[in-house]
C-alpha cells in the first residue's frame, strides 16, 4: 500500500496542523510518524518496501497520507541552497513516478520571513545551532532561508504535478479561518466535512517568542514546556555572565534584510493568490508588525 495524498510543506508553515486535523477524520489514514522523508533521499527507491510498511494497517480509508514538509524544498545551485545532507534533486518527479498521476499534493505557505524566523528558533531548540550565530550568518543552513523562495519551489512542483492535483492554503488562513480551510480541504479530497476536527488545538510545542523593542527572543516567562527548559538554562547562564551565549535573538533589521531577499517572491505570491488578500507586502514580518 502506498499513500495517495502527500503534504509537502512548507516547514514551519502549518503542515503539522493539516496532518493532525486530517488524521481526526474517520476516512483518513495518516502515517505515524508524520514525516517519512522517503522522497528526500537520493536513493529513495531502495527504501520503498520499508516505506510501504508504514501503511500496512490501512483498511477502508479513502485518503492515505504522509506529511514531509521538506519535500517542498526544491533543488537549486543558488548560494542559499546548502542542505546538510545529500538530497534527492527531483523529489516531485520521484513522488509522481511512484505514486502515480492521481496523487494529491497539499501545501501550506507562510510569510517567508516569519517562516525563516520560526525555523531559526526551531533549529536552536533542537541544538543544531547556537545563540552565538545570528540568523543571517547561518542563512544557508538547514534551508532556513532557501525554503522561503516560494516562486522557485512552486514553479518546480507545478512543472510536475497538475494544478488540479494541488491544494494550496496559507498559515494566515489556518490561524484566522481554520474551519474554512478544512471545508475546502475536505471538498478537495472528496471527504465528508462533518468530522469532529479539533481546529483550535496547538500541535507544535515550539518555543514561544516575545518582542522586546526591536528584538525578538524566547519568552522565558511562558509556561510552555520548551520555554521553561530554556528559562532554566538562561538563568544559569546569567549567573555565569554568559546570557548572550544561550539567548537567541532576531532583530527588526535582520527581519528587514530577509524581507529584501524575499521581496520578489512575496510579490509573486500576493499577486498569484490575489483572492487570498494576503498582506505580506505591508510588513517585513508579523513578528514586528505594530498592532
Amino acid at each position: 500500500m502506498l499513500p495517495n495524498v502527500i503534504c509537502v510543506g512548507t516547514q514551519k508553515g502549518g503542515s503539522t496542523w493539516l496532518h493532525n486535523r486530517l488524521k481526526e477524520h474517520s476516512d483518513v489514514f495518516a502515517s505515524h510518524p508524520k514525516e517519512l522523508q522517503l522522497f528526500s533521499r537520493p536513493k529513495w527507491f531502495k527504501r520503498l518496501e520499508s516505506y510501504e510498511e508504514h501503511f500496512k494497517d490501512v483498511t477502508t480509508e479513502k485518503v492515505v497520507m504522509e506529511s514531509t514538509p521538506g519535500y517542498f524544498w526544491s533543488y537549486s545551485e543558488q548560494p542559499y541552497h546548502n542542505p546538510d545532507t545529500k538530497r534527492n534533486t527531483d523529489i516531485a518527479g520521484a513522488l509522481y513516478q511512484t505514486l502515480g498521476p492521481d496523487v494529491k499534493i497539499l501545501l501550506s505557505m507562510r510569510h517567508p520571513v516569519d517562516r525563516a524566523i520560526s525555523a531559526y528558533f526551531h533549529h536552536f531548540r533542537h541544538g543544531r545551532i547556537t545563540a552565538e550565530k545570528d540568523i543571517l550568518s547561518i542563512a544557508d543552513r538547514y534551508g532556513i532561508v532557501d525554503m522561503g523562495f516560494y516562486k522557485r519551489h512552486l514553479e518546480y512542483w507545478g512543472s510536475v504535478i497538475p494544478a488540479e492535483n494541488m491544494f494550496i492554503c496559507f498559515f494566515d488562513e489556518i490561524v484566522k479561518t481554520p474551519h474554512d480551510v478544512l471545508q475546502r480541504l475536505c471538498a478537495f479530497l472528496d471527504l465528508s466535512p462533518d468530522a469532529d476536527f479539533q481546529v483550535d488545538k496547538r500541535d507544535n510545542d515550539g518555543l514561544k517568542l516575545v518582542r522586546d523593542g526591536d528584538l525578538l527572543t524566547v519568552d522565558d516567562t511562558s509556561s510552555n514546556k520548551s520555554n521553561q527548559t530554556f528559562a532554566k538554562l538562561r538563568a544559569a547562564a546569567r549567573e555565569a555572565g554568559e546570557d548572550d551565549k544561550v539567548t537567541p535573538v532576531v532583530s527588526r533589521a535582520e527581519a528587514q534584510s530577509l524581507y529584501e531577499l524575499y521581496r520578489d517572491d512575496i510579490a509573486y505570491i500576493v499577486d498569484r493568490f490575489a483572492e487570498n488578500s494576503l498582506d505580506w507586502l505591508e510588513y517585513p514580518s508579523s513578528k514586528f508588525k505594530d498592532k
